[in-house]
């Protein structure tokens, strides 16, 4: 009786922003990291992805389309690649893909329930895997130096504004790289997919506004 509670969170979710209105809730906002850079402003790249089956598959031999795989070439030069999927049994499809466009490269993937989950994200962690493939077990309390996002079927019904922030911000998290690139990519572009860029950039805003920020978005 008596005590405080304190919530931390890049995404308050709308109930506590509606006690914050009603003032029964106190809010301090600080719009900046540590290293006083700003937050990486995700990119909307429209274009089309292999079309969703109604049912689960397995993982088949399938190839990544072209203008896609050009595209996460380019992150993966960058640094470790974290390709977020909206659906379970997408993981094994997409390892599966990108096992077959990164030949080079240690490719793996995972989901809520995978027995070997935690030593395949240890593993990811310590640079012993280049891309990783998983749903929103990562999209947050994972820091990774240099890391890049794309997150396919951006414009899936289970991502909303606070999953797709909260998914691209896990770049540019450390002091010896605060920038990097996430990636909305998806057929067409949906509402949230437009509010979370917004919300960055939000946020930069008023990190810049109050005097956060070493350098300018």
């Amino acid at each position: 009786d008596g005590g405080r509670m304190v919530y931390l969170t890049a995404t308050p979710p709308e109930e506590l922003l509606a006690k914050v209105a009603q003032k029964s809730c106190a809010l301090i906002r600080l719009p900046a990291r540590h290293h006083g850079r700003p937050l990486p402003v995700p990119e909307i790249v429209r274009l089309k992805l292999p079309t969703l089956s109604a049912k689960p598959e397995g993982p088949k031999n399938k190839s990544c389309p072209d203008e896609l795989g050009k595209i996460l070439k380019e992150l993966a030069e960058l640094g470790p690649l974290l390709v977020f999927v909206p659906r379970i049994d997408l993981v094994q499809e997409w390892v599966a893909r990108l096992g077959l466009l990164f030949p080079d490269k240690k490719v793996a993937g995972s989901w809520s329930a995978d027995r070997n989950r935690t030593q395949k994200v240890a593993a990811f962690l310590a640079g012993n895997i280049a891309v990783f493939v998983c749903t929103s077990i990562l999209e947050r309390g994972i820091t990774l130096d240099n890391v890049q996002v794309a997150v396919l079927y951006a414009d899936h019904e289970l991502y909303d504004v606070r999953a797709l922030v909260q998914m691209a911000g896990r770049t540019g998290r450390t002091e010896q790289n605060p920038e990097g690139r996430a990636l909305f990519l998806a057929a067409k572009t949906s509402k949230a997919m437009k509010e979370a860029v917004e919300w960055v950039r939000e946020q930069n805003k008023l990190a810049l506004e109050q005097g956060f920020l070493q350098g300018k978005e």
